[in-house]
């Protein structure tokens, strides 16, 4: 069961500054507390950052309002169920429209500088290239 400060995996770190939702297979992500998690992403060396979950809805798949498509983190083109059907098949092998899923709802805040939170990228100094266990770390501007 997931608790709060558990990662929360996203592949695109596209997001709009306040309300964003994401789509999860069953649900589990309902079942989890509502309040801050870590946005992650699986596969890059980034470093996480907060967002806060305050609201989820099971829902069957192919019942999503189109109003709440609006609030995805999603880059990849027209958003509608059909592009997002698509990319849940890859996320999740089998995944069908009849499915039950969770709609997660999440704040995403802005920093001071007006620009929204968002991971460090992790960079090598040129002198550490042999040992990568020693990072250096610089914002991304």
């Amino acid at each position: 069961m997931k608790k709060l400060g558990d990662p929360i995996y996203f592949s695109d770190f596209r997001f709009h500054a306040g309300v964003n939702m994401t789509v999860r297979r069953g649900v589990e992500w309902d079942l989890a507390p509502k309040g801050q998690y870590l946005a992650r992403h699986p596969w890059e060396d980034r470093d996480s950052f907060p967002v806060k979950v305050f609201e989820t809805r099971v829902i069957r798949f192919d019942d999503i309002p189109e109003t709440w498509l609006n609030l995805l983190n999603f880059s990849g083109g027209d958003i509608n169920l059909t592009s997002l059907q698509a990319q849940l098949e890859i996320v999740y092998p089998h995944f069908n429209a009849v499915e039950i899923v969770t709609c997660v709802f999440f704040k995403v805040e802005k920093r001071e500088n007006g620009k929204l939170a968002e991971p460090k990228r992790r960079t090598y100094h040129r002198d550490q290239k042999a040992d990568p266990e020693k990072k250096v770390e610089k914002e991304k501007a």
